[in-house]
């Protein structure tokens, strides 16, 4: 029930191509009479060293695995500091709407500025030199290290999903931490019928048509955002405290509207359409866009819960020795607390469904 099956198989199909496209062949030029040696096995073992070890040391060398580095855990930014941030955009939610390109410009902005505030200073940097001839690698200190305390390195903002596939852990509270949800489009129809979702995606797709030959403008992103939302679903991201993102929350309105009310709002021309479910939005919520929202929380998190008891029906093997069990015991854990995060996520965003959109 959640996204890590999906990215396995995504990963696993990239590393096969790059197997039999590049790495195969060039081994087997560099080392003919060693070829049988080579399977795709060792391949991933390889790869597994060098992704969840390499270090981009400088212009010069590139990616090298680095002695000593790889010893520090991960820790993303400050959990405290991101929630003053987050307090603080609370308050600044009472302002009222602007014009649309200038929302656009200024959430582009703030997105930049918040990511620029979370990220942690560093605590070690790595320097190559030459004394004598003697080339050495020095992991220097760029803060004051007091003793007994342990020193973390930063992998980079990323969510669970990406740090149980790449590095088999995660954080239980992760400030990166994101969920795909399911396409609208499905709970829409359910909820208002076939045949005006279907009307409302053909005029999405003529309205996207005709800002085409403007692919920086803002009204055509709010339309490729409503087709991802409505067609192949969209991302709740923590660090945007799970507020629903722009174009599922504009699909959902557009499907709340009654054929006269859409009818009469059309003929603002299709500008003023965005601009009016903007409003709606942030004014007052349609309770029919709110029900097609949850609908879709519902569903995943009936599909986490769902993944939970099949884990928990999952026996133990009496004939394990006690490693195998400490280790199947440890990746419950592991999946335990990936979904406890998800699920506080999906509760946080079915909280904030009844407030308006910003």
């Amino acid at each position: 029930g959640t996204d890590v099956f999906s990215e396995v198989l995504q990963a696993q199909q990239q590393y096969e191509q790059d197997w039999e496209r590049k790495v195969r062949p060039l081994l087997q030029h560099a080392m003919p009479s060693d070829s049988s040696r080579l399977d795709f096995r060792s391949f991933l073992v390889a790869l597994t060293y060098a992704s969840s070890r390499g270090f981009f040391v400088d212009e010069r060398h590139g990616e090298a695995l680095v002695p000593f580095a790889d010893l520090f855990n991960h820790q993303s930014a400050s959990l405290s500091h991101e929630h003053e941030v987050w307090r603080q955009m609370e308050e600044d939610e009472t302002r009222g709407m602007e014009e649309m390109v200038q929302q656009h410009d200024r959430s582009q902005v703030q997105d930049q500025e918040q990511e620029q505030a979370t990220i942690p200073e560093m605590a070690i940097a790595l320097t190559s030199s030459s004394m004598e001839e003697v080339d050495f690698l020095c992991v220097a200190s760029l803060l004051e290290l007091p003793p007994h305390h342990e020193v973390f390195n930063t992998y980079g903002q990323h969510s669970n999903s990406f740090l149980l596939v790449a590095y088999g852990f995660v954080l239980p509270r992760n400030i990166y931490d994101e969920v795909l949800l399911p396409p609208l489009l499905p709970h829409a129809q359910r909820l208002v019928g076939e045949r005006l979702c279907r009307a409302r995606l053909r005029w999405i797709s003529r309205f996207r048509q005709q800002l085409s030959d403007s692919p920086a403008s803002p009204l055509l992103s709010s339309c490729l955002a409503m087709l991802r939302a409505s067609l192949t679903g969209f991302v709740l991201e923590a660090r945007h405290r799970c507020r629903f993102p722009q174009g599922a929350v504009l699909f959902a309105e557009l499907c709340s509207l009654g054929e006269e009310e859409f009818a009469a709002m059309t003929m603002e021309g299709e500008r003023g359409v965005l601009l009016s479910l903007r409003e709606r939005a942030q004014a007052d919520p349609q309770p029919t866009a709110q029900q097609i929202l949850q609908s879709s929380l519902e569903e995943r998190k009936k599909a986490l819960l769902g993944g939970e008891d099949d884990d928990e029906d999952e026996d133990e093997d009496e004939g394990e020795n006690e490693e195998r069990k400490r280790s199947r015991r440890k990746r419950r854990e592991i999946c335990r607390a990936y979904r406890i995060g998800h699920l506080k996520l999906l509760e946080d965003a079915s909280r904030r469904l009844k407030r308006p959109m910003k």
